[in-house]
């Protein structure tokens, strides 16, 4: 029943606020009135990247005389890719546009009359183009990452050194992102963001659905670090959008990635894209397994009644895992400004940690020193699919438009950890066996709506609800020596039911008056969850509305150079086990607990930037800083002699503060260049049962991109990062740096190419880690072996129907005018 009002409710409020907002007339705001018009013409337009679709900032608008071809006025698009061009003359005009690195593109029959004081010459793609250098061709491509007023933009298909890889890999080269050792990715510092495919949230874990999606089937990633109230306010540090390739000229294309490396790693995929007049349709597989050897050593000490107990290990490990999967889709276009978009995925995906490990045990004062050895698996799989359906209409005026969107997500997962003790003679004394079965269904309705006031002026609205139940199943076996059997342990075995419904309301409005650019966005949200454990017989819930401002600011030094300011409220709501009332043995040493009471963290997101551009180079720098409240921590203690307790608490508020620096310069035609730095100071403060967890830590990073371009058909790739040492509530890691090196060499320019890629080249990734308290100390190393080298194939092949300018307007409707 309150699944069904909840729905109801939104239907009523989605039509609501569409009548309501619906103008009188075709012709929102901005029209002239009582038949009154101008005595002189406009053109506007838009203009995009052919490939991606996204806006082009800053491109070259230059209108000429149609009767001599003289210099008439010109400008340069905005942020959004828009231009506007006005107090023009009566006549006839064509007009060019252009920027570094694309095709110039010319628009003629231009005509401005009495019939047709305004000419709207609709979205004009320009695609990338080659230059002449003595003789040789040479490409100019998108650069590596691209600065935007509210994110940053990674052009995964520009980076080869991570063509075999994943999502993650291709993050390592992105400004204000971290990736550690074992592939977990953090948003400035901050484990806590949200992942979104082609712009709609990921089911999976953050970090799994970075994991899971192959780096070559990813045309962009954008980066958002204070998105609007547009966005979802869920994740400490901001959003992860990852945009899939796509064929957006006409025509039959397809490209086809294999690759083999070192460490059993090995996959493939391939995708189809079909497109014609008014539909297209695209199909894709990719199957994939990576592995990660490396080698661990531990140092343990909890300290009980004045004894000391020691555990310490070393060995080797393995991490990686697999991930198949299967989607589809097709777009219709129902008439020129209705389209109608379907889409299906179906996957299946494993991850797996293992471990052979040998340990020394001892206490003191006194007592024997014993060895035993260790192997321990983990793994976590499952089977997924998504529908996802969307439509957009297009309304007579630019700009005016209405989406709505409806998916459903469905995802298994299975959780299976073994761990294994051996005597010195090989014998088995000591066995858990742990599993956790959760499936979880999410849908999402939502519907968004924009109304342009006028040219520079826009109002914005939307609705949307988020419906999510999800079942966790867990048991624990143990072995017993005496009958060489696993022995089910009913006392661990729980299950949890868990309900969590999200309702949302946004508004927001933008303009721009003279340089100065600003939007100012207010999202409300109700929050109803539900968590209910027969194990306790307990049901925890909460039932909240909560509002999230956000506001915008932009002002336009001059056409190159732009000032930006930012603020957003987000909100990071537990869940998973860190809701969970019970204890999970993971292994003899290591047992977790969950709090059913943790409060959602609350962050307050403060950004100042900047941005240059000088030719084909750009400076930006970002100052930024964020304060957490109710700041959700994990949590060690000591649980008896040798066993540390894991569990998660409020333990009080951290602060976030630095700078980010980003430069790309070419210092030849063939050699591009990118440099990142980051510094943060970091502080959290609080306490925990009378404990003081106060902690502070000065932060920096380094990355550094090179990109080569040998004659023709040969690029090198060369990257290098460093990461400083950091701190949390509890402990600190040391400092890491790696390496990597690729080379890709086209075989026939622009159909087959392949790429050799080298990572960590000079084996310098491992890291240490360090958590202590008043009664425990934890030391861990780890580092995977390398350099890890491989080698991945890549086939295009393209019929394309050449489709360089869609017309929005009636840039060509004048053509015959008389004046």
């Amino acid at each position: 029943m309150h699944r069904f009002t909840s729905i109801v409710v939104f239907s009523l409020l989605i039509f609501t606020t569409i009548s309501l907002s619906q103008p009188p007339g075709d012709h929102p705001g901005g029209r002239a009135r009582g038949g009154e018009r101008p005595a002189i013409g406009e053109v506007i337009g838009r203009v995009l990247d052919a490939s991606s679709e996204n806006p082009i900032p800053y491109a070259n608008i230059v209108l000429y005389s149609g009767r001599d071809s003289s210099n008439v006025t010109g400008t340069a698009t905005d942020s959004r890719g828009y231009f506007d061009m006005s107090e023009i003359k009566l006549g006839r005009y064509f007009v060019t546009i252009s920027f570094m690195g694309y095709e110039t593109e010319t628009i003629r029959g231009i005509g401005l009359g009495p019939r047709g004081l305004k000419s709207d010459l609709g979205d004009i793609l320009l695609s990338p183009t080659a230059l002449m250098l003595e003789g040789a061709e040479v490409q100019i491509d998108k650069p590596l990452v691209m600065f935007k007023i509210d994110k940053k933009v990674i052009n995964v298909s520009r980076d080869i050194a991570s063509k075999s890889g994943t999502a993650v890999d291709a993050l390592e080269n992105a400004p204000s992102v971290e990736v550690d050792i074992d592939g977990n990715v953090a948003l400035r510092g901050s484990s806590s963001f949200t992942v979104m495919i082609d712009g709609r949230p990921s089911i999976l874990d953050p970090n799994d659905a970075l994991q899971t999606i192959p780096a070559s089937t990813i045309e962009d990633i954008e980066i958002i670090t204070n998105p609007s109230a547009k966005f979802d306010p869920d994740g400490v540090a901001g959003i992860i959008n990852v945009l899939l390739k796509k064929q957006k000229l006409r025509g039959i294309s397809g490209i086809v990635n294999g690759n083999l490396g070192m460490y059993d790693t090995y996959g493939g995929d391939f995708l189809i894209n079909l497109k014609k007049k008014n539909y297209s349709l695209n199909f894709g597989v990719d199957l994939n397994q990576r592995f990660r050897p490396g080698t661990n050593e531990s140092r343990n000490r909890t300290t009980s009644d004045g004894v000391d107990y020691h555990v310490n290990s070393e060995g080797e490990s393995d991490h990686g895992g697999k991930h198949n999967s299967i989607r589809a889709g097709i777009e219709y276009e129902i008439t020129p400004r209705d389209r109608l978009t379907l889409g299906l995925s179906v996957g299946q995906r494993s991850r797996k940690y293992s471990s052979d490990l040998d340990f020394t045990q001892w206490q003191e004062p006194g007592g024997p020193v014993s060895e035993h050895s260790s192997e321990s698996q983990t793994e976590r799989s499952g089977d997924s699919y998504s529908m996802n359906l969307d439509y957009l209409r297009d309304f007579k005026e630019e700009g005016h438009r209405l989406t709505g969107h409806f998916s459903f997500d469905n995802r298994g997962g299975d959780e299976e950890s073994t761990a294994k003790l051996f005597d010195t003679d090989g014998n088995l004394i000591s066995g858990k066996i742990s599993t956790e079965d959760g499936p979880g269904i999410r849908m999402r309705i939502k519907a968004d709506y924009s109304l342009p006031l006028n040219k520079d002026a826009k109002f914005e609205a939307g609705l949307q609800s988020r419906l999510g139940t999800s079942e966790d199943i867990t048991n624990q076996l143990e072995y017993d020596p005496a009958t060489g059997l696993y022995e089910e342990l009913t006392e661990f075995n729980h299950k949890t039911d868990y309900i969590r419904d999200i309702h949302s309301l946004y508004t927001q409005y933008a303009n721009e008056i003279g340089k100065l650019g600003f939007q100012g966005g207010l999202r409300g949200e109700y929050a109803y969850r539900k968590i209910e454990t027969g194990v306790t017989n307990a049901t925890f819930s909460i039932d909240r509305v909560d509002m999230f401002p956000t506001a915008h600011f932009s002002y336009h030094l001059t056409d190159r150079n732009q000032l930006m300011v930012s603020y957003a409220r987000r909100i990071d709501r537990p869940r998973g086990w860190y809701l969970e009332p019970f204890e999970t043995w993971t292994d003899d040493y290591n047992v977790r607990v969950g709090n059913p009471d943790l409060k959602p963290e609350y962050i307050d997101s403060y950004e100042l930037g900047f941005q240059t551009f000088r030719n084909r180079n750009s400076l930006s720098t970002e100052l930024y800083y964020r304060k957490t409240n109710n700041k959700i921590e994990r949590v060690r203690s000591v649980y008896s002699e040798n066993v540390t307790l894991h569990s998660t608490e409020n333990v009080g508020t951290d602060y976030a503060m630095g700078a980010e620096l980003m430069l790309k310069v070419d210092p030849a035609q063939w050699w591009n260049l990118s440099l990142t730095y980051n510094v943060y100071d970091y502080k959290v403060e609080g306490e925990l049962n009378g404990v003081d967890f106060s902690n502070e830590s000065s932060n920096w990073g380094l990355r550094m991109n090179n990109d080569f371009r040998i004659g023709e058909l040969t690029r090198i790739q060369l990257s290098g990062s460093y990461r400083g040492p950091t701190a949390s509530a509890q402990g600190s890691e040391s400092e890491r740096y790696s390496s990597n090196l690729a080379i890709k060499r086209e075989i026939i320019p622009k159909k087959l190419s392949a790429t050799l890629q080298i990572r960590d080249i000079v084996g310098s990734s491992g890291h240490e880690h360090i958590s202590e308290g008043v009664d425990f100390y934890n030391y861990r190393f780890r580092e995977h072996k390398s350099p890890s080298v491989s080698l991945s194939v890549s086939y295009n092949f393209n019929n394309y129907e050449s489709e360089r300018r869609r017309s929005g307007g009636s840039g060509d409707d004048m053509g015959d005018e008389d004046f």
